[in-house]
């Protein structure tokens, strides 16, 4: 996934930042475990948000200990251990992210296909390591297959294409689940795969406007010229530092952001129909916080549209 699905931090419990920060940790070293080594430069902040979320509904609790890693070596780092829910988000991660390279080597140009091909085989690797979700596996591959399809095709539409990489996430976040746990995590996966989709589109746009990628958001004001649909704006990044770059212009960036906000409220009240109380506090909080602050923030902060 992309990493646009973050927490507001700064309206975080102190217990609920320092416990999402161990999940995070955790997560690295059980992709290490289960899918290799080379695994962990695949971590995104999407997964954690899928780790938080699945031990919510499945109710496992995670506990913390301190481990050092490669990249901190000299200071134990407080890590969530590993869990069942690890396992399977580090399996999920290994078959998105190497039916995605395979996908980008196959249809993107430029440096973005050569990279794609020269990573494809080690994603293959570790592809393998994921044992027992061959049924997830095809189920990605087929949406990713559709996607392919639809952006080949110019689709002019960013419903489309958003609502087919929210089928996929909503696999990913349902996938072992039953009942009403499975329809709930459908829901909210197929909203935040929904939601991803537009905030990478709406990133994008301008250097894709430059490269000529197909962009839906590009395609959607094809009638007018790139380079009246940008302004030159200040962007804060994730540290806090500020860029001035191209981005979408403001008229064009609400009526996005309106649009996604559809998308926000099915998350939410799918979230409002979750019996959180029978799972670990810090976890829900982290869940809550993400969907209810982090998701709009991000989404405010990728269009450069003020908070």
């Amino acid at each position: 996934m992309f990493g646009y699905i973050r927490p507001l931090v700064p309206q975080m419990l102190v217990c609920e930042n320092e416990l999402y920060r161990a999940i995070y940790c955790g997560l690295c070293r059980a992709m290490g475990k289960h899918t290799g080594c080379a695994s962990r430069f695949t971590l995104s902040y999407d997964f954690v948000f899928l780790c938080a979320f699945r031990s919510a509904v499945e109710r496992v609790s995670f506990t913390v200990e301190k481990h050092r890693c490669p990249v901190h070596p000299f200071k134990a780092r407080a890590m969530a251990n590993d869990n069942p829910v690890f396992t399977y988000a580090a399996g999920a991660a290994a078959i998105l992210n190497a039916a995605k390279l395979a996908d980008d080597a196959a249809d993107e140009s430029g440096r973005k296909r050569a990279a794609a091909r020269l990573l494809s085989p080690a994603a293959k690797s570790i592809r393998k390591r994921a044992a027992g979700l061959d049924m997830l596996a095809e189920s990605v591959q087929t949406r990713l297959t559709e996607l392919s399809a639809l952006e080949s095709d110019g689709c002019a539409s960013l419903d489309e294409p958003a609502r087919v990489f929210g089928d996929l996430l909503g696999n990913i976040f349902a996938h072992g689940l039953t009942g009403n746990e499975e329809r709930l995590s459908r829901t909210v996966g197929a909203a935040v795969g929904r939601f991803i989709y537009v905030a990478d589109a709406a990133d994008d746009a301008a250097e894709d406007a430059k490269s000529g990628t197909y962009n839906p958001i590009l395609r959607l004001y094809a009638d007018l010229d790139p380079a009246s649909l940008f302004e030159t704006k200040t962007v804060m990044d994730h540290t806090g530092r500020a860029h001035t770059k191209p981005r979408l212009r403001t008229d064009i960036a609400e009526s996005i952001y309106t649009a996604a906000l559809g998308d926000l409220i099915r998350l939410q009240n799918a979230l409002e129909l979750i019996d959180f109380s029978r799972c670990q506090k810090e976890t829900a909080g982290i869940v809550k916080n993400t969907a209810y602050l982090g998701l709009p923030s991000e989404l405010r902060r990728v269009l450069a549209l003020p908070d």
